[in-house]
């Protein structure tokens, strides 16, 4: 691999890495979220059998509640790069894992086959058009056994305080960190759309 493409590689792993850590709920699953799954994800431990488990993407905090919960894990995701990255951040050691780099939206061509008992990801519909839904819903459900679950986060937020442009850009002009990360840019552009109950 050429030494510049790898240096990139190498700087990006870094860069996402940061990322996910500088981020709080509900921009990545909260404490009640992995609670909830957790307790899902034993109901099938209690029977005594290996839970087989796909992750739509490479979320830490899905791996390590697997990973308590000594689960066959299978990871889908675009980017190797975040599969590296988010390893990084796990309190559990990786055992039994593997990861498959492919799209979403193919996933039923991808790992065709097999079935799981759980498949889990946090807001795997944000990155799909809305056109496509249909396409990931079908295809997730068909590698879904009998009895299976999928667990699936989304992000939903009334937003009270209101605030106009005028608000917003003195705020930046005054503040600008508070405009540093991504998610908080996109949380200010919600606090000053009409009528928005959602982000999603």
């Amino acid at each position: 691999m050429p030494k510049n493409i790898l240096n990139n590689a190498y700087e990006q792993m870094g860069q996402t890495e940061k990322m996910w850590q500088s981020i709080e709920p509900p921009w990545r699953p909260s404490l009640r979220e992995c609670l909830f799954c957790d307790d899902k994800i034993k109901e099938f431990a209690k029977e005594g059998r290996k839970i087989k488990a796909l992750i739509l993407g490479a979320t830490p905090e899905w791996r390590d509640l697997l990973h308590m919960n000594e689960a066959d894990i299978t990871l889908l995701d675009a980017k190797e790069v975040m599969y590296v990255a988010m390893t990084k951040i796990l309190r559990y050691k990786p055992v039994a894992e593997k990861l498959v780099v492919g799209n979403w939206l193919k996933a039923d061509e991808i790992l065709s086959g097999q079935q799981f008992d759980i498949i889990i990801s946090d807001r795997p519909h944000d990155n799909i058009k809305f056109k496509d839904w249909p396409k990931l819903w079908g295809g997730l459900k068909k590698l879904l056994k009998p009895n299976s679950i999928f667990l699936l986060s989304i992000s939903n937020n009334d937003f009270d305080k209101k605030t106009t442009l005028a608000d917003l850009l003195e705020l930046y002009r005054n503040n600008p960190d508070k405009f540093k990360y991504h998610h908080q840019r996109i949380m200010y552009i919600y606090s000053i759309a009409p009528d928005c109950k959602a982000y999603n």
